[in-house]
């Protein structure tokens, strides 16, 4: 129990949650100093110090109970994403939308005088900009500063479809201290040339170990999609031959909604890429007929002939 709430609210490795409230608050009471000065002027801020007061009080009261109910601040900011965003944005249009209303029939019938719904619109759009961003900053400062380009392997994707930039976001995410995306590689024409993720979509040719050698990539990671074209073409015998790592990740059906790691990137065996189930050799009865003779074997530059080699 104690060491939960430590976690929550004191751990220095996660920032803690009242922090992230408090930084929340912050930013609402400087966005609506903010939207009085862009309605009125800088002067109006200490002219009208006690409308302003009973603004800022009633804004960051219905935020905070809205932050409470959406629980936008419950999340590690380093791992922000467009839900994160969306919660904000749901969060902060319910809590001005109330004041909105709460200002009009608090001025109509009860002579109580708060900020015009003109200043609440523009408090809540600086509100979920500077929010929004500050997610986002913190999310990017976090993965700069813990980069580590030197340890990581520059790959391409095979398969530039959902499964493939699914793959890629994964890389980005999670695995970025591990993998480098370079590129992918497509088969459609529609797709070749195109850049997707900030790299280029590859064609699946005769150029493309030129461009893995220009790329100084040596592994390429094989969206599920494209395994049984990987099966029926030469494609492997052709990376092989050139020292080339091929990898998978299970089939998006199997992610069960979380994000890829590192352990479910499997280094493709020879055995994956037959058509058939593997047959099973009797090594010792093999090598008994083998044994003392000069053996040729055709072939041994291809992913098949090298394996009888070694």
């Amino acid at each position: 129990m104690k060491h939960k709430f430590f976690h929550r609210y004191l751990s220095a490795k996660v920032l803690p949650i009242w922090t992230i409230l408090l930084i929340d608050v912050l930013i609402i009471v400087v966005s609506s100093l903010l939207a009085y000065a862009l309605r009125y002027d800088f002067r109006s801020i200490f002219l009208e110090s006690s409308t302003i007061d009973k603004t800022i009080v009633c804004t960051v009261i219905v935020n905070l109970v809205f932050f409470r109910i959406f629980r936008t601040y419950s999340n590690v900011l380093r791992f922000s994403s467009f839900i994160d965003i969306m919660r904000i944005f749901v969060s902060l249009t319910v809590s001005y939308a109330l004041l909105m209303i709460s200002s009009v029939l608090l001025s109509s019938y009860m002579d109580v005088r708060l900020a015009p719904v003109s200043v609440f619109f523009m408090a809540y759009i600086i509100s979920f900009a500077m929010m929004s961003c500050s997610r986002i900053v913190v999310k990017m400062f976090y993965e700069l500063l813990n980069f580590d380009g030197s340890h990581s392997a520059n790959v391409f994707i095979y398969g530039a479809k959902e499964a493939g930039v699914n793959i890629a976001k994964a890389l980005r995410v999670n695995l970025r201290n591990h993998y480098r995306l370079r590129g992918f590689i497509a088969d459609e024409p529609e797709l070749i040339n195109k850049v997707m993720m900030g790299v280029k979509v590859f064609p699946n040719d005769e150029t493309l170990i030129d461009v893995l050698n220009d790329r100084d990539v040596h592994t390429i990671i094989i969206s599920p999609a494209k395994m049984e074209e990987l099966k029926r073409s030469d494609m492997a015998d052709r990376l092989l031959a050139h020292n080339i790592k091929l990898m998978t990740a299970p089939p998006l059906s199997e992610w069960s909604g979380q994000t890829l790691n590192r352990t479910q990137l499997k280094e493709i065996q020879i055995e994956d890429l037959l058509q058939r189930n593997p047959i099973e050799i009797d090594i010792h009865k093999v090598a008994s007929h083998l044994e003392g003779k000069r053996v040729m074997i055709t072939g041994a530059a291809g992913s098949i002939g090298s394996e009888i080699i070694s």
